[in-house]
């Protein structure tokens, strides 16, 4: 894609001099000035209409230009400049959030890396145009604590009745159960965990749980933790009107603790959200 004078002329007034001249310095050639034509191209109209803001674009497209630089000029791939096209489309509505830019210029610089872009289809920018921060945070989380088998004991807790069980907290997931810091155990919006699911990021599966011997010892580390025991606290307030200033250090010390019991479960980062990952997750 090559730029005319008049295109030029535009696209320095809307990106400062030194990320224009970093997106079509000669080591980039023609994906650099690719790019920026497309980034001009995409951004021209919002831009004018207030739909983004110009300091937006700007960090984009440093970004971007940081992200390609990265490439080694023998993997520089034309032929992922569709994809390319697509991505800075599809980031418009998401250029606000600095978290997402980040994955935005990310996927960006592997839609044209030929080491990258051989699995990639205009899928990846659909799914991560459908995240907000929350998601994508959660998963810098999973990797950031991940394992070889990318498994994590993942739980609610429910409330036995007399017909069976209903739900008083979902989405508890224990992140670091595989090595041997203070356990790292959190709840998770249920929004961020069914948006992930939606796109087959991740799978969530309550029939089946992890047992060797340190998963087992995860989940007692959320059975002890204080998500529980404010659940077990919060049964016996609610349900059985017990004084609300009850301040007990351990859970069978809770009067009708019994009735409140955790639900094992596991997640799991399929291998589509692997390959997503891969591809899309910021340095």
């Amino acid at each position: 894609m090559n730029i005319d004078p008049n295109q030029l002329k535009l696209l320095k007034d809307l990106i400062p001099e030194e990320t224009l001249k970093n997106l079509l310095n000669p080591s980039t050639v023609v994906v650099g000035k690719g790019l920026a034509g497309i980034l001009y191209y995409v951004f021209q109209k919002p831009l004018e209409f207030g739909i983004v803001e110009k300091k937006h674009l700007d960090s984009l497209s440093k970004m971007t230009s940081n992200d390609l630089s990265k490439i080694p000029s023998q993997n520089r791939d034309e032929k992922g400049m569709g994809l390319a096209f697509k991505t800075i489309e599809e980031s418009k509505y998401s250029l606000g959030d600095e978290e997402l830019r980040k994955w935005f210029s990310q996927l960006i610089a592997s839609s044209v890396d030929d080491r990258k872009n051989n699995s990639l289809t205009p899928y990846y920018s659909t799914v991560l145009s459908n995240l907000n921060s929350d998601a994508a945070n959660f998963l810098l989380d999973l990797v950031k604590f991940g394992n070889e088998m990318s498994l994590f004991p993942f739980c609610y807790i429910q409330k036995k009745v007399e017909n069976g069980f209903i739900e008083l907290q979902n989405n508890i997931i224990n992140f670091n159960w595989t090595d041997e810091n203070q356990p790292l155990i959190m709840t998770i919006d249920p929004n961020t965990i069914e948006v992930l699911k939606s796109f087959n990021i991740i799978s969530v599966d309550y029939q089946s749980s992890l047992t060797s011997k340190k998963a087992k010892d995860a989940y007692k580390d959320i059975e002890t933790s204080d998500i529980f025991r404010n659940q077990a606290l919060l049964n016996a307030i609610m349900y059985h009107k017990c004084n609300s200033n009850y301040t007990c250090e351990e859970y069978k010390e809770i009067p009708f603790h019994e009735e409140v019991q955790l639900k094992q479960g596991l997640l799991k980062i399929t291998s589509f959200g692997e390959s997503f990952i891969k591809v899309s997750m910021p340095d």
